[in-house]
């Protein structure tokens, strides 16, 4: 008994739920409204919004919900607007700011809403990822590299995180490996069909053939090959980091 949680992580499906109570619970658990489409989404974000105007979770849905809809400016208005009501939300400063560095947009502005974000939330490794990219978007590498690498580190197997380091690998040294390892690597673990594992032998195998690596980095980029064919990730990430090493010695 002690060896396991006291409190299980659980989804409430609340949809059919009529006069839902704005009740918060004590537990890991979310509840999910669902919708047919992003304009009911967004619809029903409002809603919340309407009746409950002070709390700031309903400005949060909405924000991202515009984001998915390509609705930018609607969702730059709603992190503006949490901003305003707290300067020291630090989500709504990571969202924003991030949000700025992926459009390429006023990327000074993106830098001070991530350091904000920083120093409220000190080591967060979405934020630091996110500052990472503001600098490398303005081309500041030096100060990209830390952030990243760091982020990197932390968030092994989020692959938008690990994407970013690839970027930047690959601008600091355009024919380091790692670049081409690190992506492959996400896609696999990502992938389930069989066309997709044969698309991405197809990719490896083309890359060998453009790239000068030594012996051991394409020994170890065939082990991570084999042990992601054998369903192995574990053992696939331990040879995709030993290239990377010997690509960045």
């Amino acid at each position: 008994f002690e060896e396991r949680p006291y409190l299980t992580p659980a989804l409430i499906d609340v949809t059919d739920v009529k006069d839902r109570p704005d009740e918060e619970i004590f537990g890991p658990v979310l509840q999910i409204i669902r919708v047919k489409d992003f304009d009911a989404a967004q619809a029903t974000a409002q809603a919340l919004i309407a009746a409950n105007p002070g709390d700031a979770r309903g400005l949060h849905v909405l924000s991202l919900i515009l984001q998915d809809k390509g609705d930018t400016k609607g969702a730059e208005r709603a992190l503006r607007d949490l901003i305003a009501r707290d300067p020291m939300d630090a989500n709504a400063l990571n969202s924003l700011g991030y949000m700025l560095a992926e459009r390429r947009d006023r990327l000074d502005e993106a830098v001070t809403l991530l350091q904000r974000a920083l120093k409220i939330e000190p080591g967060n490794p979405s934020y630091l990822d996110s500052l990472g990219w503001a600098y490398f978007q303005q081309g500041r590498l030096d100060l990209a590299d830390p952030a990243l690498t760091e982020a990197a580190d932390k968030l092994k197997d989020n692959s938008v995180v690990q994407d970013h380091l690839g970027d930047l690998r690959f601008k600091q040294r355009p024919d380091a490996l790692d670049f081409y390892l690190v992506r492959a690597r996400l896609r696999v673990l990502q992938e389930v069909s069989n066309q997709g594992w044969l698309d991405l032998l197809e990719y490896f195998n083309g890359q060998l053939k453009l790239r000068t690596a030594s012996t051991d980095v394409a020994a170890h980029y065939g082990a991570a090959l084999a042990a992601l064919k054998l369903n192995k990730p574990d053992l696939a990430f331990e040879n995709a980091l030993a290239a990377r090493r010997l690509t960045t010695a």
